[in-house]
């Protein structure tokens, strides 16, 4: 399976601020899908902070609905995850409900492979982020022993994938608060080959214990920036 990546446009009806390029977003996604359709990728993975915050909630709700528009010009199928932005501004209900049919699952089959999804809009205290939240560097991953029983259930390889970071090698303030853990059961499963994130704008990648952790720099800082992977 080959899949195109993504993460970070972003888009919000505000200009610039520092290297943000907020409303050229648009134009970004829909080059990468063209891209993404040309290299035969059969699944689209937005990585989340899709949108920013605005002035009003109706701008943000209009502008998820621009972008969603231009998501639904994938051929292929398309998952979107939320990020912390996200997250500050809709409810999950809310944001997957007006984005359309682009829910994020828990794990997706590819053979013998898995695909796993991870949510970390979530306080370390395990509640939730909600609208009007604004406190990006907490961020928390719950139920890992969830995780662990699909790390240990898995047959073949497993492919993690979420906003925030868990890779040592990115500044602290990135990483979910229980990062050591889950690089923990990462290292202990011998199973997972990458995990795959955004949020940290810069990008980078790195290896630890053998898996890759790849994060995508932002959408809304570099020219159409994303990543094609084939498992």
């Amino acid at each position: 399976m080959k899949i195109g990546l993504f993460a970070d446009p972003h888009y919000c009806t505000r200009e610039t601020a520092g290297g943000r390029y907020y409303k050229k977003s648009l134009d970004k996604i829909r080059q990468v899908l063209e891209l993404f359709e040309k290299e035969g990728c059969e699944l689209v993975i937005c990585l989340g902070d899709v949108i920013d915050v605005d002035k009003t909630r109706e701008l943000e709700r209009d502008n998820l609905v621009a972008v969603s528009r231009v998501l639904d010009e994938a051929r292929s199928d398309l998952i979107v995850v939320m990020g912390n932005h996200d997250g500050f501004c809709f409810t999950p209900e809310d944001f997957y409900s007006t984005i359309g049919k682009k829910y994020m699952p828990r794990t997706i089959k590819a053979g013998d492979k898995s695909l796993i999804f991870l949510d970390a809009n979530y306080f370390k205290s395990g509640i939730q982020y909600s609208p009007g939240d604004s406190d990006w560097t907490d961020c928390y991953v719950p139920c890992l022993d969830e995780l662990k029983k699909e790390l240990d259930s898995a047959q073949g390889d497993c492919y993690l994938f979420m906003h925030q970071n868990a890779d040592p090698d990115i500044c602290e303030s990135h990483l979910i608060y229980n990062h050591r853990e889950l690089r923990e059961l990462v290292r202990d499963s011998g199973k997972v080959r990458a995990v795959i994130q955004g949020h940290f704008h810069a990008g980078n990648r790195s290896v630890h214990d053998g898996a890759d952790y790849i994060t995508i720099p932002a959408m809304c800082e570099n020219e159409a920036s994303h990543l094609i992977i084939e498992i």
